[in-house]
């Protein structure tokens, strides 16, 4: 794997600085804080291209970064979703129990191995054009594995298709591609963006649905193919990055949390934690959301203490909460009623 950040999955929506605003409800925004979706809703549908091999689809991606080709011939498909389930693309979900899908001899896979291009060109919101951040790119989960290029810059490889994936991509976006300089004529959903979020930028997502690393996920299950899962940008602020966080709730209504904060200046921030009543199913289908049952807002002080000679430039700090945030018995996990 080739450029990818630890695999922890986090949301830096909620942390802000001292004079910043604690962040509304994601739910009711396309983009909030530090995160934006580049997957549904705010994109629908990305631009899709089957290669029969892994080959062809590395050629072809590569003389689009290079400019000596045009993406052509596409359909569009929705992200997230699998190609095997969409009836454009000419591959189908495979099942097996106990053999493998293609000749076992490990760790070769078919040189017939269906390669999906996907592009994407989205813009940023207007409110992150500050120099003073850096940015990721994160993948929730993406069958089997998957190559990343921003602008015609290679960003990182990936294996493992359920995982999360994340890459630095700031140096990619710094080499934004302007939209007035094309015409106006071809243009696809991938290209109507407003005019107030210009200049644009070109994601190119290959993935190949065999790998080295499908011999260890054969189990008993459909085979499919494809960025199923949601696809972000984060917004990682210089001065300071959440490296990880953990989680646990006690069954006498005790919430801990504890967060891993890399900083490399000393000042003061505060981390927004809110904790939400699980989503309940419908009587006739779909989901209703939770509400907010508690929130707080964290403090990260990074004043370096002088006899504190371990705290040096971008050392990593820990903070953490514990707290009863359950006024009564909480909600516990049963076969009958899985909380």
């Amino acid at each position: 794997e080739e450029a990818r950040d630890a695999a922890c999955t986090i949301s830096l929506s909620g942390m802000v600085d001292t004079k910043g605003e604690r962040p509304d409800d994601p739910k009711k925004k396309t983009h909030h804080g530090n995160g934006f979706r580049l997957s549904a809703p705010n994109f629908e549908k990305w631009d899709f291209k089957l290669f029969s091999t892994v080959q062809q689809g590395l050629g072809y991606t590569e003389s689009l970064c290079n400019g000596k080709e045009h993406f052509r011939d596409y359909v569009q498909n929705p992200v997230p979703s699998n190609w095997t389930l969409q009836s454009n693309v000419a591959d189908e979900p495979i099942y097996t129990n106990r053999k493998y899908p293609f000749p076992c001899l490990p760790p070769f896979v078919p040189n017939e191995n269906p390669t999906g291009l996907y592009r994407l060109k989205f813009p940023l919101p207007n409110e992150w054009t500050s120099s003073s951040s850096s940015y990721s790119i994160m993948f929730h989960g993406v069958e089997s594995a998957f190559w990343v290029f921003v602008n015609g810059k290679f960003c990182g490889f990936s294996k493992d298709s359920r995982l999360p994936a994340e890459f630095d991509i700031t140096e990619a976006l710094s080499k934004e591609r302007s939209a007035q300089k094309r015409g106006r004529a071809n243009r696809n959903q991938n290209d109507e963006v407003d005019d107030n979020l210009r200049p644009y930028h070109e994601l190119l997502v290959l993935v190949t649905r065999w790998s080295d690393g499908s011999y260890l996920e054969d189990q008993d299950h459909w085979w499919m193919a494809g960025i199923h899962r949601p696809v972000e940008i984060l917004r990682l602020p210089y001065e300071a990055k959440m490296v990880d966080f953990r989680v646990q709730g006690d069954a006498d209504g005790r919430l801990n949390i504890s967060l891993d904060v890399q900083t490399s200046f000393d000042e003061s921030y505060f981390l927004v934690a809110s904790l939400f009543d699980d989503e309940q199913c419908k009587k006739f289908g779909g989901r209703q959301s939770g509400n907010r049952v508690w929130d707080r807002m964290i403090p990260l002080n990074f004043s370096t203490p002088h006899d504190d000679a371990n705290l040096n430039k971008d050392s990593i700090k820990t903070f953490g909460l514990s707290e009863i945030v359950c006024n009564g018995t909480p909600k516990q996990w049963t076969a009958e009623n899985p909380n």
